[in-house]
């Protein structure tokens, strides 16, 4: 006889033995001990416990809004750029500005010689160009004024015994510089590409132009001592120290002006084509190509003059002080001197005040 009992369909299992009854397809498999009434009532329980939590965190967070001053207001919508009549109202100190100016001496110098590599890296006659554009405006302007006064002793400019030529050539050497240093200041923050992306004072870039006009000036005084021992005129060390002054004063009111015009030209673009213009006319002011004195002969008029343009005054005491060994003196030349360092101090100013739209108009 087997082992192996045969089970019934109908019969029913005892509990603990292997073939221990199991719930029905559905059922929860507590249904057995619990029911499963019980189980829904609980789930229930649970789920009203957790939408009390919720309504309760809800009702809390509205009450910090109620709470909370600024919650009835929206949200502030920041503007791309400041407002056109906060433009020139910037707040800055003198002292700070000129500090972190002080920092950027190397930036300055760097863009200088950046521009003077791209100025002469692909010219035949590189350097040369700039002694020949003022000694060819000698040689036309010399020319003229001799046509002009030929078969008459009267002089149309009172040299004071200097050959016109050398005379010209001085005055069309300071009109020089002061000019480019000014044209090429106004088109330095225009389309400039390291606007955005030198980290530095953005008056380092008109100054920078202002240098380079500088390095051309040196450039082309070197003829100067030429013509000097060829017309046998004296140039002397005591002529050349009397000269520091003015040279200093008027490349300050270069700086001056090449910071304001390059400012304006940033809102103003029609400044572009009228600034060759305008360094063409005022070659002719008095005091560049001749002296003051040939205009006016009263001290009070010529001070005058030297406030509103000091460039005029300054270079006829560089004139005399390199042809004539004069120290500067005079009223007019110290009030040039004075109205110089104004406008440095009142165009910086406003160079600053202007600076905050350059990024967002060039």
């Amino acid at each position: 006889m087997s082992d192996d009992t045969d089970i019934g369909v109908g019969d029913a299992l005892q509990p603990g033995t292997p073939g221990e009854a199991i719930a029905p397809f559905g059922s929860h498999p507590d249904a057995a001990d619990t029911g499963l009434e019980e189980i829904e009532d609980q789930l229930a329980a649970e789920d009203a416990a957790e939408r009390r939590e919720h309504d309760a965190d809800a009702a809390e967070h509205a009450n910090d809004a109620h709470e909370d001053p600024l919650a009835q207001f929206p949200v502030p919508v920041l503007a791309e750029k400041p407002p056109s009549q906060w433009r020139y109202r910037r707040a800055f100190h003198m002292g700070e500005a000129l500090v972190a100016l002080w920092r950027s001496w190397q930036i300055i110098w760097g863009l200088a010689v950046r521009q003077l590599r791209t100025t002469y890296s692909q010219q035949v006659f590189g350097l040369a160009w700039t002694v020949l554009t003022p000694v060819a405006q000698m040689v036309i302007f010399t020319f003229l004024l001799h046509r002009a006064t030929r078969g008459t002793s009267k002089q149309l400019i009172q040299t004071g015994g200097v050959p016109l030529a050398v005379w010209m050539y001085v005055g069309l050497l300071i009109w020089g510089f002061y000019s480019s240093a000014v044209s090429s200041a106004g088109n330095s923050l225009v389309g400039n590409p390291l606007l955005n992306k030198v980290y530095a004072p953005r008056e380092v870039f008109p100054i920078a132009q202002v240098a380079t006009s500088g390095f051309d000036a040196v450039v082309s005084a070197i003829i100067l001592p030429i013509l000097l021992l060829i017309t046998h005129e004296g140039l002397t060390w005591s002529t050349a120290w009397a000269s520091a002054l003015p040279i200093l004063m008027i490349t300050l009111y270069a700086t001056a002006i090449s910071l304001v015009v390059s400012a304006i030209t940033v809102y103003a673009r029609d400044l572009r084509s009228g600034l060759p213009i305008l360094m063409s006319l005022g070659m002719f002011m008095p005091g560049i190509l001749y002296p003051v004195t040939t205009f006016w002969t009263s001290v009070k008029i010529q001070s005058i003059y030297a406030v509103i343009f000091p460039a005029g005054a300054l270079s006829d005491s560089i004139r005399k002080a390199w042809l004539q060994g004069v120290m500067p003196h005079g009223q007019p030349f110290w009030i040039a001197t004075v109205a110089s360092c104004v406008y440095l101090a009142i165009c910086y100013s406003a160079f600053k005040r202007m600076e905050t739209g350059f990024a967002d108009v060039s």
